[in-house]
């Protein structure tokens, strides 16, 4: 396999154990606090910043440059991200009769797919 491919690989990996942290700390606020999809999506995204950021930036991309710096790039991409996911959350709560659990689901898969591109060219 190539580098590229080994490269897409722990993207993956790291991308798939973000977005199980999120959805876990998402449910489980949803759950026990009875907060809305929308707003604990919001707040899950913070946990599961530190696990994706820490993961790409030493092992994905291996990056060699400045972590405050980078830092600040990927909050940036990850903030957009999260503003669509919400709005996706939001959407999907105002508008389908889904389960929350499908709603929430949907909200935090759908955007990961993009954000490899945007990372491997512009953050790291």
């Amino acid at each position: 396999m190539q580098t590229g491919l080994f490269q897409l690989l722990r993207f993956g990996i790291v991308g798939a154990s973000a977005t199980a942290g999120h959805f876990i700390v998402a449910l489980t606020l949803m759950r026990t606090l009875d907060l809305s999809v929308p707003l604990a999506n919001a707040m899950a995204f913070l946990a599961a910043f530190f696990v994706s950021f820490s993961g790409h930036y030493f092992w994905t991309f291996r990056s060699a440059k400045r972590v405050l710096p980078t830092a600040v790039r990927f909050f940036a991409v990850a903030m957009i991200a999260t503003a669509v996911s919400t709005c996706l959350a939001l959407t999907l709560d105002a508008y389908t009769p889904w389960h929350d659990t499908l709603k929430l689901a949907l909200a935090v898969i759908v955007i990961p797919s993009v954000s490899f591109a945007i990372s491997k060219i512009w953050i790291f």
